[in-house]
């Protein structure tokens, strides 16, 4: 098992950092709120985001900004999680 498919490492995530995006310790949510403030993109702007992990970071990121976003990652486990998610 890989450590975002632990309920409790989500459940840890939500106390820790105030929502469950498998942060594995890169963001705060207030760090985030920070990032959504400070970058401007549009809906017709694309993501990449280097070492995106299982994605869910990546995911909130473009759900925020309705934007496109392409995800790469050296974990193929993690890769393939993001895709099935």
């Amino acid at each position: 098992m890989q450590y975002y498919e632990s309920s409790v490492y989500g459940e840890w995530c939500k106390r820790i950092y105030g929502k469950d995006l498998k942060q594995l310790g890169m963001v705060t949510m207030d760090e985030l709120e920070l990032f959504y403030r400070e970058v401007d993109l549009s809906p017709e702007s694309h993501i990449l985001d280097m070492g995106c992990g299982p994605g869910y970071i990546s995911a909130a990121v473009a759900e925020h900004f309705h934007s496109h976003v392409t995800g790469i990652d050296i974990d193929e486990d993690s890769i393939s999680h993001a895709r099935k998610t």
